[in-house]
């Protein structure tokens, strides 16, 4: 109890020891909302926009731990919930830096109807950055862009088409094409959770599969389906990025951070792997594993966040000197 007390008093202390300060950013026909958390002290801050991962995430990157495949997949966590972009923030702002995060585009706009481009679902960071740096305790010389998960394939795209971001930090990101590390987690998830079910897991692996297929070969039309509310011409616009992802990097000379996470499940250590193999001769670039950590940044017993990646995250941009 006394320790269940701690938790929850250390996470009282980082609320707060920031300001978080409600900003909006118009984009692709939607009034995006976020929060700039503000460390203590006087700015303008080094700032660290976050860029989430798949799916329509909250600013805080709300996890809630329930259902069946939670039961099997994180039993320890069952119940609990983890607030993955919000206590990264308040742990990076105890370093020193502004933090932006914001709620994505269903989020934000629930009553949205489209079109949904690959502007619209992938590239608001574009826009909040263009917001962002006006804001007076934003230090417009010090962006810095860091992606989680999926967020991690897109930071380097952005950053190629600017000239104001000075480092990129890819947290649990992948080197695999998105469909191929979805269909591996389909299939794992599958085995574990349901293999009563595998015929009807085999049908879902295979429908997804042959859509992917279909994209790669530009052998869709205007009568393809959309996959996920997407298009097959927006797919064919993520695909072209997200396969060429170790190419961006390949081009851009600025300081960049790869973080893997030991028990990620969903990206799992070995994507940091190919990223040194393919990586590793470039000397602006740094990777770091840390031990114990799932996808959430927390680890399989408590859905509380370790401060282990602000710590490597802040002792690499300070060194950086950023």
């Amino acid at each position: 109890k006394i320790l269940a007390l701690l938790l929850i008093a250390s996470s009282a202390w980082a609320q707060l020891a920031s300001t978080d300060i409600e900003i909006t950013f118009p984009h692709g026909g939607c009034e995006f909302k976020g929060s700039l958390s503000l460390p203590a002290g006087e700015g303008p801050f080094p700032t660290i926009l976050i860029i989430p991962g798949s799916g329509q995430n909250t600013r805080d990157g709300m996890i809630p731990f329930v259902g069946a495949n939670a039961e099997c997949m994180t039993p320890n966590l069952v119940g609990d919930t983890a607030y993955t972009y919000r206590d990264l923030a308040y742990n990076l702002t105890k370093k020193g830096f502004a933090v932006f995060r914001y709620d994505e585009l269903m989020i934000s706009c629930p009553t949205f109807t489209g079109p949904f481009t690959y502007q619209t679902l992938w590239l608001p960071a574009q826009s909040a950055l263009n917001e962002i740096k006006l804001h007076p305790e934003v230090d417009a010389e010090k962006l810095i862009l860091l992606g989680h998960s999926e967020g991690a394939s897109i930071i380097n795209y952005i950053a190629s088409k600017r000239s104001d971001i000075k480092a990129l930090i890819s947290l649990a990101g992948a080197r695999t094409p998105m469909d191929s590390i979805l269909l591996r987690q389909l299939a794992e998830i599958g085995q574990r959770c349901s293999p009563q079910d595998s015929m009807k897991t085999k049908f879902g692996i295979f429908q997804i599969e042959s859509y992917f297929k279909m994209i790669r070969s530009k052998s869709y039309t205007e009568q393809t389906p959309p996959f996920g509310g997407a298009s097959a011409k927006v797919w064919a616009q993520y695909l072209a990025v997200g396969d060429s992802v170790s190419a961006y990097y390949h081009k851009l000379e600025m300081p960049c951070l790869f973080i893997g996470l030991e028990k990620d499940f969903n990206v799992p250590p070995s994507e940091l792997a190919r990223f040194k193999a393919d990586l590793s001769s470039q000397d602006n670039i740094k990777f770091i594993s840390i031990e114990g950590l799932t996808h959430y940044l927390c680890t399989e017993d408590s859905a509380q966040q370790s401060p282990l990646v602000a710590n490597n995250i802040s002792f690499w941009l300070k060194a950086q000197k950023l």
